[in-house]
């Protein structure tokens, strides 16, 4: 059973849980979901303005048992979501982490599993959220109840050998449980290499378009972007920049700066994106610009491996072992903007390659089957 984000809190974890239970799915394994429908007060969500407006259709889950019902206060949704759970039966757990407000459900989620005799599994994709931790005392409290999780988990996903490190450091408690490391498989918003490479067709005098792609925060480097852009502009680079996203706060002064190389270079798209969009956006990008300042592993690097583009990204160790065998990936140093320019003119040459995604979900549900069956052995 896979827990975590449902679609009224659309989001990047949300489809990469999604992603998990089809590729089981399709080997025919028994799967089912059980979502978090209201994940936090709605007026304390950056994205609010959008919250409820998709359905649970957008996660493709057809045919796989689903519970979205599970909500950060409770009430009668605490008992529905443990009756699913003993009404599925479900052999593996396996819970999404990626923010303390989770905690306390996962709390009661992990107790009934154990009491069921199914193992849970947590799969961290952050320590905490990177909002939540600039909240006093959240950081305190994630690691309070981590330590109680802790003695109900039996065994740990991440997403980068670093990132074994990362938790233990900051969740000592973890470190008595086994790892695993599972690389994010591909997202299907793009489609693949082969068909985008057939609909992007290129006049020689066409500018190199960059695409900048997902929540946009300043951690994951817009103002190193908007300085490397406009340092392109003012040396006569043919190129364009788009912009799409929904901004989280903390953006404007880059987002201003890249207005200001003129609006025949750049494009900005503010909001949420459904997937017809970002098909769209991928479909007429060159290259795709991933200049994070931190990671534990990137949705846009993911879609961009898929769609088989050139990718410009930073040597953040996560990142790093994430392309590790991905032709089209060039490096630039964490926080250079002369560097992230250098590294876009370099990624200009890779332009028209169409290149191989090492990464998969059905390799992945072979990972996570392994580690499951290595965590039942213990």
């Amino acid at each position: 059973m896979l827990v975590g984000p449902g679609a009224r809190f659309l989001s990047a974890v949300g489809y990469h849980n999604a992603a998990i239970a089809n590729a089981f799915a399709r080997r025919g394994d028994p799967v089912s979901a059980l979502l978090i429908r209201e994940l936090c007060p709605r007026r304390f969500y950056p994205g609010r303005d959008r919250v409820g407006t998709y359905g649970p259709e957008a996660l493709h889950l057809e045919g796989i048992p689903t519970c979205e019902g599970l909500d950060w206060y409770w009430g009668a949704s605490i008992f529905r979501s443990i009756r699913f759970l003993l009404r599925r039966r479900p052999k593996v757990v396996l819970l999404q982490w990626w923010a303390a407000l989770t905690a306390h459900s996962y709390l009661v989620v992990a107790l009934v599993a154990r009491l069921i005799g199914a193992p849970v599994v947590l799969e961290m994709h952050e320590t905490t959220d990177v909002g939540e931790a600039a909240v006093p005392f959240v950081t305190s409290y994630a690691r309070v109840v981590m330590r109680l999780l802790a003695r109900l988990v039996s065994g740990v996903v991440v997403h980068s050998k670093s990132d074994i490190d990362v938790m233990q450091q900051f969740y000592p408690c973890l470190r008595r449980l086994p790892f695993s490391v599972v690389f994010p498989g591909p997202l299907e918003d793009v489609g693949d290499g082969e068909s985008a490479a057939k609909k992007r067709v290129r006049s020689e005098g066409d500018p190199v378009r960059f695409l900048f792609f997902g929540v946009i925060r300043p951690y994951k480097g817009i103002d190193e972007l908007a300085e490397a852009f406009s340092m392109l502009m003012r040396d006569g680079v043919r190129a364009h920049l788009t912009v799409a996203g929904e901004p989280w706060g903390g953006t404007e002064e880059a987002l201003q700066t890249i207005r200001d190389t003129g609006a025949e270079n750049h494009e900005i798209i503010l909001g949420f994106l459904p997937e017809d969009q970002v098909r769209d956006l991928f479909e007429t990008t060159d290259v795709i610009v991933v200049p994070y300042r931190r990671a534990s592993a990137s949705g846009p690097v993911n879609l961009a491996m898929e769609a088989g583009l050139p990718l410009v990204t930073t040597k953040v160790t996560a990142l790093q072992e994430a392309c590790e065998n991905y032709g089209g990936v060039v490096f630039a140093d964490v926080g250079d903007p002369v560097g992230l320019r250098d590294a876009m003119l370099r990624s200009m040459t890779k332009v028209g390659t169409r290149f191989d995604n090492p990464h998969s979900w059905d390799a992945n549900a072979d990972c996570y089957t392994d580690f499951f069956r290595e965590l039942a052995q213990r």
